[in-house]
């Protein structure tokens, strides 16, 4: 345990030391910058700049406590390693998800669903947990060198602060033998004291002085040499530097010497200040009338001789004779105005810049958290329950804790507007090896899917979490030792290499020895990755990574000036480059489908093609002005406008001009680039842009031209009481409107818009009010609400609809139950128009309670149609009350509640007729109905696809049938599925699969070949008794129910 404290505490100091010299160089360089601006304003503004960085320097640390102790984290920069290759800067990459090849189209009349992941439960561990050794990571080089450093600067800091007290005592010894000067002189000292307005100090003559001097703090007295015989200038000059506590700042600078010696800047800034404070003291000798000459040349002759020891107080009329030359061409110089003060307002705007300098100093911070803190905002935290969270412990293979372990924990979340929304929890571990993480905030959008939790520790390899919380890291594996060639096999040096994502295999699996990179006993990342995670090449084209583990499948990103971007698999082993026998594809949630027909073992070497530049301007398509701060790449974006991480891509600067490198010189046929505008510029997006072919020199050419649409303004408000709502707006043209494909690069008649056309660019501010960009002429805003309670479709009897579809009659085709208000606009060509006030309308709700058979309370983990079908937003925090939301006057909605832990559900019915005051509902949450049967042909031969159980939603419009569970034959076309009491259900046949062609389990559903129509096999099938129900035996080629199976297994079907 001494040895983890000690560590601790090395690590602390040698992060409080560099984070001291973070803030101290922006610090140092600002005001050298500012004092260097401030030349011309003469010496004395100079000097309060200095003087004033000199204190945001010392404060720097102690604002950084503050900003800690006030729940703020700052900039954090981190660790530098030493590594084989040069790291670069790089933000998280996105996970990636396997995904099957789709040889097929996939059927599409029939509703997705998510699949759970193959996580097994998690629960927290208990509050107290046994002792156990820590594990503390021997001969890290980072620390020893951390530790020399640490105790080569406290040897610095010791000595310089001891000769400050050898020469502060050789300073009093003088004095203490300086002899009383005479009477006249003494008084002449008190009427310049009293002119400068200061208490006048005794003076002294002393035979070892060769300069005249001010020394002390507290107690200052003036000494001159012998043979002064007329001191006044002398005087003048040294009460000047009295009456300016020159004394007080000299001891100041000279402790921030000793104290950061290592920091070079600071050193130059001593400087400074000591300058400037003479050249102040000079202008106040000219302007109590000294001789300029006279003065000058007493300067000159004083310099000539040996200066007094400098005691970090005494102030000299001649300090650095570098600095003489300077100061008599200053005093000669009778064309310059003299700067002796600073006026009030350059004082109070010295003070206002130091002030707000040193508060974002503050927030610089070296190293990484020295205790196991989740890495979450504190509002996020406000909502989660304090029993909610997630707590574990990271070990190694033989049970002992782990200190310092990087940990990260995901879900995917409801989000406010429905949709998916992906959330982390981050952590390191203490000394103890545990860690704690929030839950999180929102609902799960499956709540069948456990929480994954992995760990990253030096010297390991990744760990997942199991079902108790206690992360068991993997055996360390080999290095990726990478080459980059060319074509012709020659080094690529500069080369990016990126660490896009590495799936580990878990403690005590190993890998399938025919297919050593098959990915389903191995977990992802998560972004969650080795440091460094990106390199460059060095000259010979040479790569390193380390920290993955044995047998991790990696998925690198190499791309540079002379490579192309590409994708290369890695498996950390040995093994010579392998022919995949099937197309391997893995699916990136933000880069889309990538492809692997080879894999590598840790010692590649990867041959990359060559590229070609991509430049241009981007300019307004009306009048050619250059669009600075767009966003320029070849891979579509997705989570735009928010940030784009580590998307390669260029930005425009002031003039429009971009930069692309990276792309192929060939494939020009397929190579397309999008360009996204900033989310505050009247510009819509540019997608799908052709690239030339690639000329024979030189960069390829491609200038863009945005095309500019209308601001279109107005307020979301509540209709009941006018007050502002939360909201996310879109618009859509109508279908005449000529500039429609200014705003949308999609076929006229496109479905599938409904939850996001233009991503979350357009949002109300606190007061409603919002900007929605759109085009002249006629089109639609769509409100939709960050709040359930509102009805959906106001507003959308006023617009043209499609007869045959729930679809306006729009460009593309809208849903409008995707809304919650809807308003037609008819824009005048023109920089802004007005959408008035739209109001959002609330609408009934009904309150329910769960019980079980037993009436004891249980909770509901999801209620799928809890609000209008089309906006999603079934799943709930378990609780054992919720409400309805959104209910239309006259609707009758039919809600499905599960709680999968227990197996209980219940199909209920509710009514927007309730009246507001009706007491909650108590609704009996029963075990489930195992529905069983099987599929075969006409030959007798098992069929494969699934069989989904469906219910009515009720009398919602054009509301789609809602999917209770739904199974998937077994290889003697077997099924076994279940339903709820309540309601009657549907069984509906499919000819689909989750299959991949390579004997595992993909993500999306493809037909299988040689299959069969879809049919139902019951409808409207009411079950009352718990028992399993038997549907019997269908033969898929005729639809039909095969004779033989006792009536009394489906009965109640018919």
């Amino acid at each position: 345990m001494s040895d983890a404290i000690l560590l601790d505490a090395v690590r602390a100091a040698t992060g409080f030391g560099l984070t001291w010299l973070a803030q101290s160089s922006a610090l140092l360089l600002l005001g050298l910058a500012a004092g260097r601006w401030a030349r011309s304003r003469g010496p004395a503004l100079q000097s309060a700049v200095y003087r004033a960085t000199l204190a945001a320097v010392l404060l720097g640390p102690a604002v950084s406590i503050t900003f800690s102790a006030m729940g703020f984290e700052g900039l954090a920069l981190r660790w530098p390693t030493a590594e084989a290759a040069r790291p670069l800067p790089f933000s998280s990459s996105s996970p990636f998800i396997p995904a099957p090849p789709s040889s097929e189209p996939p059927y599409t009349d029939v509703r997705f669903t998510i699949a759970p992941l193959p996580t097994e439960p998690f629960t927290p561990l208990p509050a107290s947990l046994p002792a156990s050794p820590v594990v503390v990571e021997r001969s890290l080089p980072r620390d020893a060198i951390a530790a020399v450093g640490l105790a080569g600067w406290g040897v610095g800091t010791l000595f310089l602060l001891a000769r400050m007290l050898v020469r502060q005592g050789r300073m009093r010894r003088l004095r203490d033998s300086a002899a009383d000067v005479e009477p006249e002189t003494q008084a002449l000292c008190e009427a310049i004291a009293r002119e400068l307005g200061v208490r006048t100090p005794p003076v002294r003559r002393s035979p070892f002085l060769s300069s005249p001097c001010l020394d002390g703090l507290t107690r200052p007295m003036i000494l001159l040499p012998e043979g002064a015989d007329d001191p006044r200038d002398a005087f003048v000059h040294e009460l000047a530097h009295l009456a300016r506590r020159d004394g007080w700042w000299n001891l100041t600078r000279r402790l921030a010497e000793a104290a950061l010696w290592g920091q070079p800047l600071l050193w130059a800034l001593s400087r400074r200040i000591e300058s400037t404070a003479e050249e102040v003291c000079d202008d106040v000798v000219v302007s109590f009338g000294a001789d300029r000459t006279s003065y000058a040349e007493r300067l000159v002759e004083l310099a000539g001789r040996a200066l007094p020891p400098p005691s970090p107080t005494v102030v000299c009329m001649i300090s650095l004779r570098s600095l003489l030359a300077r100061r008599v061409a200053r005093i000669l110089d009778p064309s310059r105005t003299l700067s002796t003060r600073v006026g009030r307002r350059a004082v109070l705007a010295v003070a206002i810049v130091g002030l707000a300098s040193t508060a974002f100093a503050g927030l610089l911070r070296f190293g990484d958290p020295p205790r196991a803190v989740t890495e979450e905002p504190a509002a996020a935290k406000a909502d989660v329950p304090q029993g909610d969270r997630l707590r574990g412990r990271v070990v190694d293979r033989s049970g002992k804790p782990v200190a310092r372990a990087s940990v990260l924990a995901w879900s995917t979340r409801q989000g406010a507007t429905g949709g998916p929304v992906d959330e982390q929890r981050r952590a390191t571990t203490d000394a103890e090896g545990r860690y704690e993480l929030d839950a999180f905030g929102g609902p799960p959008f499956d709540p069948k899917a456990r929480t994954p939790i992995v760990a990253l520790a030096e010297g390991f390899g990744p760990g997942a979490a199991g079902a108790d919380g206690m992360v068991k890291l993997g055996e360390p594996g080999p290095p990726i030792d990478g080459r980059v060639v060319d074509s012709e096999g020659h080094p690529v040096p500069g080369a990016k290499i990126r660490l896009r994502d590495v799936f580990f295999l878990r403690s005590g699996k190993t890998a399938d020895p025919a297919q050593p990179w098959s990915t389903s006993d191995r977990w992802s990342t998560n972004g969650l990755l080795p440091s460094p995670h990106e390199v460059e090449t060095d000259a010979d084209g040479r790569f390193r990574f380390t920290g993955l583990g044995r047998d991790s499948l990696a998925i690198l990103a190499i791309s540079g000036p002379d490579a192309a971007l590409r994708h290369a698999l890695v498996l950390t082993r040995a093994m010579d480059r392998t022919r995949l026998p099937n197309l391997y594809q893995f699916q990136d949630l933000r880069f889309g489908i990538l492809d692997f027909t080879e894999i590598q073992g840790a010692a590649c070497t990867i041959a990359v093609d060559p590229s070609r530049a991509v430049e241009g301007i981007v300019r307004d398509a009306a009048d050619g002005s250059p669009i600075s701060g767009a966003f320029v790449t070849a891979t579509a974006d997705w989570d735009w406008p928010r940030p784009v991480g580590d998307r390669d891509g260029a930005w425009t600067d002031a003039e429009g001009r971009y930069r692309l490198l990276g792309l192929p010189t060939t494939g020009d046929e397929q190579r397309v680039l999008f360009v996204y505008p900033a989310a505050d510029q009247p510009y819509f997006v540019s997608t799908h842009l052709q690239v030339p072919a690639a000329p024979v020199d030189g960069p390829t050419r491609l200038d863009v031209a945005l095309k500019r649409g209308v601001w279109i303004e107005g307020q979301v408000v509540d209709q009941a009481d006018g007050q502002p709502v939360a909201a996310r707006l879109d618009y859509v043209p109508a279908a005449d409107n000529p500039r429609a494909t200014d705003c949308l690069a999609a076929n006229p008649g496109a479905i599938g818009y409904g939850y996001r056309l233009h991503g979350d660019r357009f949002r109300t501010d606190a007061q409603g009010h919002f900007r929605v960009l759109g085009v002249p002429g006629r089109g639609v805003v769509l409100v939709k609400a960050d709040d359930f309670r509102y009805r959906t479709r106001i507003g959308a009897e006023t617009l043209e609809r499609l007869a045959d579809s729930d679809h306006l009659a729009t460009y593309v085709r809208i849903p409008p139950g995707s809304f919650h208000s809807l308003k037609g606009v008819d824009a005048a060509d023109g920089p802004s128009a007005s959408a008035g006030a739209i109001a959002v309308v609330r609408g009934a709700s009904v309150a329910l309670k769960f019980v079980d058979e037993d009436g004891s309370p249980v909770p509901a983990q999801q209620l799928q149609n809890r609000v209008p079908t089309d906006l999603g937003g079934g799943f709930l925090p378990p609780r054992a009350e919720a409400r309805i939301l959104g209910l239309d006057p006259g609707e009758t909605r039919v809600v499905i509640v599960q709680n999968f832990d227990r197996n209980l559900g219940v199909i209920v019915t509710v009514s927007g007729d309730t009246p507001p005051d009706t007491p909650a509902r108590t609704v009996l949450l029963a075990p489930i109905v195992p529905l069983t049967g099987r599929l075969v042909h006409a030959d007798g031969k098992p069929a494969r696809g699934q069989i989904s159980v469906q219910i009515d939603p009720g009398n919602q419009p054009f509301a789609r049938p809602m999917d209770i569970t739904w199974s998937e034959l077994d290889s003697q076309g077997r099924f076994k599925c279940f339903t709820y009491r309540g309601a009657g259900c549907r069984l509906f046949a499919m000819n689909l699969t989750h299959e991949d062609g390579r004997g595992g389990k993909g993500f999306g559903w493809i037909k299988v070949p040689g299959g069969f129509q879809g049919f139902d096999l019951v409808r409207d099938l009411n079950v009352e008794a718990g028992e399993p129900v038997d549907l019997g035996t269908f033969d898929v080629d005729s639809g039909k129910r095969i004779e033989g199976v006792a009536a009394t297994d489906v009965g109640a079907a018919r």
